[in-house]
């Protein structure tokens, strides 16, 4: 991948470590890239892009206690020419239209192939944007609940929206990130459903989400 004869430096932040040392392992066997620093932390982020001063940071759109377009829109003012691209675990329209909207110049989601990745990074490095074209959106939880026949109608928006992120593959701590609410109440989401639902064993769940469209398209 050819885009300029200097490396570009890249910063790269997610705060959950697996899935940040593969990221990085991805972009250091490319010799185009110069990985500057690899962030678990979102309160070292500015100071990193400060000290680093990166032609690119590819930041999670989650992090504890913030988001990645807060941290961008304060990244920018300090490195106006600085490229930035999202990514994530869901590619919900209404989140890739608000980064769109802020000026993002990327959005990855986190299930695509690494080649889908390195093309964004590539279109973008070139000035370009890049938006991922499998777009995931949640379900019409009011639709669920006002069908009697739906098996989970007694659930409450919350528990369906719990649903929704727990079949798609989100541990307790994503669903607390994403819901913005503590790791007890997600517990406590849990407990509601399996006493509405009965117990299912995870496989049991997810299949019967995908049938009465619980599961994140």
């Amino acid at each position: 991948m050819e885009v300029a004869e200097k490396k570009v430096k890249v910063l790269i932040a997610d705060d959950h470590e697996i899935f940040l040392l593969g990221l990085a392992y991805l972009l250091k066997q490319n010799q185009i890239f110069d990985l500057v620093g690899k962030i678990l932390e979102p309160n070292e982020i500015l100071t990193m892009v400060e000290l680093k001063k990166p032609d690119l940071l590819i930041i999670d759109f989650l992090m504890p206690g913030t988001n990645g377009l807060d941290i961008i829109v304060k990244a920018k003012s300090k490195i106006p020419n600085l490229k930035t691209i999202i990514i994530s675990n869901i590619s919900d329209e209404k989140v890739i239209q608000l980064c769109k909207d802020s000026g993002i110049d990327g959005f990855v989601a986190k299930y695509e192939p690494k080649d889908i990745l390195l093309n964004a990074i590539e279109t973008v490095i070139k000035g370009g944007t890049y938006f991922t074209k499998k777009i995931g959106s949640m379900p019409d939880f009011e639709k669920i609940r006002n069908s009697k026949m739906n098996p989970f109608h007694r659930l409450s928006p919350k528990e369906l929206e719990f649903i929704s992120y727990f079949t798609n593959g989100l541990t307790y701590t994503e669903i607390a990130e994403k819901m913005d609410i503590s790791d007890r109440t997600v517990n406590t989401h849990r407990v509601n459903v399996t006493r509405k639902l009965g117990k299912l064993t995870l496989g049991e769940l997810i299949n019967l989400a995908k049938t009465w469209g619980i599961a994140i398209n």
